[in-house]
């Protein structure tokens, strides 16, 4: 019965906005599982901005790394563009060669995930003057309907595309339905049960820092031997 319940709830949330024209492009730029390949293929960037979260033993900080995010460092107002990002995050700490985000106290996810458990912030459309903010779910979904109309409705433009493309397109298309295929049932799951589920041995793109030895340790350390060696001498280490 509470698994029926959800699924109502995450029916009624599915949102698309009506007479809005959408490109495949575009729906595959906010996948994170092609981010790499869209760019490659488009030689343009992805809609989409991998975080790395690093844990630390008093609290869990998320960045940016310049080196896999380059255009930010050019653009750096590109975070406003990201749906309710000053909700859920305090003003971003701009550094050489990173962006650090610090999470509010009430804060809620906002991220996307890959089928390897790295978390990405995703990008906003604009579209007929308004932010539009389109889930991964509806982008697949919308996706895998334009290329089911396109090879059943224009086998003129499809079979050539599918026999003949030299642009590496096709091995993109092939990779999108290969990452619905296994990630939609996963996306589905997530929301029935509340949690964000990966079905993998090692969550990428987590640097765990809580149980790394710091500076401090071994200044910690250093101290203690020597008062405890000064002291057997009748002396205080200062």
């Amino acid at each position: 019965m509470v698994v029926f319940q959800n699924l109502i709830k995450f029916i009624q949330v599915i949102f698309f906005p009506n007479g809005m024209k959408w490109e495949l492009k575009e729906l595959f730029s906010i996948i994170p599982d092609l981010r790499n390949d869209f760019e490659n293929c488009y030689s343009t960037n992805s809609n989409v901005i991998p975080i790395e979260i690093v844990k630390l033993r008093n609290r869990t900080v998320e960045r940016i790394n310049y080196d896999e995010c380059p255009h930010l460092e050019q653009n750096p107002n590109l975070l406003e563009k990201i749906n309710e990002f000053r909700e859920n995050y305090l003003r971003p700490e701009f550094q050489k060669d990173r962006v650090f985000l610090n999470r509010k106290i009430k804060h809620r996810d906002i991220g996307v995930y890959s089928l390897y458990g790295r978390k990405f912030l995703k990008l906003s459309f604009e579209k007929q003057g308004k932010k539009v903010n389109l889930s991964l779910l509806i982008a697949m979904y919308t996706g895998l309907f334009g290329l089911g109309f396109l090879s059943r409705y224009n086998p003129s433009i499809w079979n050539p595309f599918i026999q003949k493309d030299i642009t590496g397109e096709k091995l993109l298309v092939e990779k999108f339905l290969s990452v619905s295929i296994r990630h939609i049932p996963n996306l589905v799951l997530n929301f029935i049960e509340n949690n964000n589920i990966h079905f993998i041995n090692e969550t990428d793109g987590i640097t765990d820092l809580r149980f790394t030895t710091l500076s401090e340790d071994i200044d910690k350390i250093v101290k203690e031997q020597l008062e405890y060696l000064l002291y057997g001498k009748g002396m205080k280490y200062q």
